[in-house]
């Protein structure tokens, strides 16, 4: 950058309405501005174009806007309410051959299950609980779909699989409704 440039970059959310139109989603973005030869010269771009930032590397906000036909979809075929291994599988087929679901990706949403969203876990949640676990359950077998297709890295599948509890907690009021 020459030394006559000054530069300033904020990163802010806008919302944008989910393709449901049932609610509005958080939606970063990057404003850079910078100063060369007296004029002011300003952009705008997504944060997930700009090459500084590290996005996640799945979009939690779109795969929340079809849960509840994914939801209402497993209903149908199941007598299984909020199945954890149900959502886990259909979250890692939209991602990776249906046949490739292998017992190491059932361990790891069982371990979750006995864990962090265990029922005494999820307790907080009260009557929400089931369809914490299951927007969950659905995110961490699309994380393991990207991983299994060697779309994402290890390190991007903990970041995104670190930020989802960020995002559901920002989202809490939506699983109530399920």
């Amino acid at each position: 950058m020459a030394p006559n440039m000054v530069f300033t970059l904020s990163l802010r959310n806008t919302f944008r309405v989910c393709p449901r139109g049932l609610f509005l989603v958080p939606f970063p973005v990057v404003q850079a501005a910078f100063l060369q030869g007296g004029v002011v010269k300003t952009f705008r771009c997504a944060a997930e174009t700009y090459t500084s930032m590290t996005p996640s590397p799945y979009d939690f906000a779109e795969l929340l806007c079809v849960f509840p036909d994914i939801r209402d979809t497993l209903h149908t075929a199941s007598s299984r309410r909020f199945d954890p291994i149900d959502f886990a599988r259909h979250g890692f087929a939209l991602n990776a051959p249906a046949d490739s679901w292998g017992d190491n990706h059932r361990r790891f949403i069982d371990d979750r299950c006995v864990g962090e969203l265990s029922d005494d876990s999820l307790a907080d949640h009260e009557s929400a609980a089931p369809a914490w676990r299951a927007f969950a359950c659905l995110a961490l077998g699309c994380l393991l779909g990207l991983y299994q297709t060697e779309r994402i890295i290890g390190l991007q599948f903990e970041a995104a699989d670190a930020q989802l509890a960020g995002f559901m907690f920002l989202h809490s009021p939506v699983f109530e409704t399920f």
